[in-house]
């Protein structure tokens, strides 16, 4: 994607279009040449441009954008301009799953709908670790969930930990203590074990509420 598509996308990045504001960046509800909506993700605060410059970073977007999965929202692609980085997702309409976790949809988030999001979000994780794929999501907290309108959670900022590795401070930036493993904090990179754990604090969320 070009600079000029993205604000042609955002309305020049309009305020009126931010979907949400994290320690990774901002995103942007977008509009595509195409007539289909798109999340554009303005990455702040992260000192990679020399790596838009080598094969590993071209590689790992074109890895991330192979993951089509019901449960995982679409990688489609990247802009480099002189001074921002963006990501441009497929998009999600409806909230993270932390307005049903502690925010004002809370009461309506009943045993049934937390057990179809507890088997999307393992389904999903499992694609992205399966053969073929082989992708760590190094950031899998409710935030980084998605709530579709017939209750399907997405998967969202899969492989951004790994995109950012080569500068630790901004890795560790986009996770969370909480949800890391206790090796995490020594600076080992994540695996699909570090997920893994994540994967079960956010059981313990789902089963407590807390």
């Amino acid at each position: 994607y070009s600079l000029d598509e993205l604000k042609l996308a955002t309305a020049e990045f309009d305020e009126t279009n931010i979907l949400g504001q994290g320690a990774s960046g901002v995103v942007y509800r977008g509009r595509s040449s195409g007539g289909y909506n798109v999340a554009v993700k303005q990455l702040i605060n992260v000192e990679f441009k020399y790596l838009v410059h080598q094969a590993g970073f071209a590689k790992e977007i074109e890895i991330l954008s192979r993951a089509r999965h019901k449960n995982v929202a679409g990688l489609l692609g990247f802009c480099n301009s002189r001074d921002d980085k963006f990501l441009v997702s497929e998009y999600v309409p409806g909230p993270n799953l932390t307005a049903f976790l502690s925010g004002q949809r809370r009461k309506e988030f009943d045993w049934d709908k937390r057990k179809i999001v507890i088997l999307g979000v393992a389904k999903g994780l499992a694609y992205l670790h399966s053969s073929g794929m082989e992708i760590i999501h190094g950031s899998l907290k409710p935030s980084n969930i998605l709530i579709d309108d017939d209750f399907t959670p997405k998967l969202t900022d899969h492989g951004l930990y790994r995109l950012l590795q080569q500068t630790s401070s901004q890795a560790r930036d986009v996770r969370n203590a909480v949800y890391d493993p206790p090796e995490a904090s020594t600076g080992t990179l994540m695996s699909s074990k570090g997920d893994s754990y994540g994967f079960g604090v956010f059981l313990i969320q789902m089963i407590t509420g807390q």
